[in-house]
């Protein structure tokens, strides 16, 4: 239900969550964030509906850490980024210390009138505490990286694929396993089905896209 967005969380934990953490001494704890997920309402029952939550990813950063018995970023690191070769990824620690040549986020502060738009430069904030729903730091070519092994791996194994690769339905917005499905029309009339996901924080957005049956990503 985590990995198909059933399982009835919210989308977000509550703001006064992730502000007060950027502020506080101490950096909230895996049991910390699993209390409050503990304290959260459900918005439905789950395995009832579809509804996108980042809590659900949140536990499953959790989940798979615990599973290896590491902390999520070493899961991550040995399971993926280092078998991939994705040397200039990596997952924020403990620490609101800003990763060497991360683009600076920019709040763009609209003036009245129409006068013109100011964009002002964000602080660098933790977010260690969402665990799998963000805070990887990596650049176009480690995407590059890890699109073409998981194609790769999906060409040469059909049987896995099928099993890490189900394609979402309507009645669950086209989601499954972490991928919207839509389907792309050629000027020959194919519609050619395309796997991608998006996502945002203040400053900063992003983007991943592939072509599926081929090595085409929009990065």
């Amino acid at each position: 239900q985590l990995m198909t967005m059933r399982s009835g969380l919210p989308d977000i934990l509550p703001l006064r969550y992730f502000v007060g953490a950027q502020f506080s001494s101490r950096i909230p704890s895996e049991q910390d964030f699993i209390n409050v997920v503990k304290k959260t309402k459900l918005k439905f029952n789950p395995g009832e509906k579809f509804g996108y939550s980042n809590i659900g990813y949140s536990l499953l950063g959790i989940v798979i850490g615990r599973i290896d018995g590491k902390s999520w970023a070493d899961s991550l690191k040995s399971r993926i980024l280092v078998p991939f070769g994705m040397v200039n990824t990596e997952v924020e620690g403990v620490e609101p210390t800003k990763p060497p040549g991360l683009a600076t986020g920019l709040l763009p502060l609209k003036f009245p009138l129409g006068s013109g738009t100011l964009f002002v430069p964000l602080p660098h904030w933790n977010y260690s505490m969402i665990k799998g729903a963000g805070g990887i730091v990596s650049t176009v070519h480690d995407l590059y990286l890890w699109n073409r092994k998981l194609s790769h791996r999906a060409e040469n194994d059909p049987s896995w694929a099928k099993e890490y690769f189900p394609r979402g339905t309507p009645s669950d917005e086209n989601y499954a396993y972490g991928w919207f499905w839509s389907d792309f029309q050629v000027s020959d009339g194919r519609k050619i089905p395309i796997r991608s996901h998006s996502g945002e924080d203040p400053g900063y957005c992003s983007s991943n896209s592939r072509l599926h049956g081929g090595e085409v990503y929009v990065i």
